[in-house]
């Protein structure tokens, strides 16, 4: 079983551009952090990403750690609806993983400091603008839970919340 970890410290590049010096780039990488990074071929993209200390005590055989926004790209692709979002607020870390397809197209991976889930649904409302898909025509796929008044307010404005229990391990790292 894969690990999974949340960090905002990634980027996803087509195949012909990935270069994982771009990372460090974009963020403040730690020095007990590692560069890694993972194909996605169903997407002709590379995912790069920080790995924190730590998460390699998890990884063995056939068991390896990833960011949390691989997970989300994975159940992406298992999605049999036309325009998708997928979302992961974690209430804690006052971020939200969004990820957007059109079909099999990916649009969009990205994080995003959410302060409270009215940020989170404003930015959750944006891509799907950003996409051009219709909200009341767009289901919104859940990774986690929400409280009873989030899951409301995103029923206000899309077409339902589809959630997805399935098991996954998110490392406290």
């Amino acid at each position: 079983m894969d690990h999974y970890y949340i960090t905002e410290k990634f980027t996803l590049a087509p195949k012909e551009l990935h270069n994982p010096h771009n990372l460090r780039e974009l963020f403040t990488i730690e020095v007990q952090e590692e560069i890694r990074w993972v194909d996605i071929p169903r997407h002709n993209a590379v995912l790069t990403f920080a790995e924190p200390p730590g998460a390699k005590a998890y990884q063995n055989g056939e068991n390896r750690s990833y960011p949390f926004i691989y997970a989300l790209l994975t159940h992406i692709s298992r999605i049999k609806a036309h325009n998708k979002i997928v979302i992961h607020f974690d209430r804690e870390r006052q971020i939200t993983h969004i990820v957007a397809a059109e079909g099999e197209k990916l649009l969009l991976a990205n994080t995003y400091k959410t302060a409270d889930f009215k940020t989170a649904l404003y930015f959750i409302y944006l891509v799907a603008q950003q996409a051009l898909f219709n909200p009341q025509l767009t289901s919104i796929y859940l990774r986690g839970a929400l409280e009873p008044g989030d899951e409301s307010m995103l029923n206000m404005y899309f077409q339902g919340v589809v959630p997805d229990n399935s098991p996954v391990e998110i490392l406290a790292l």
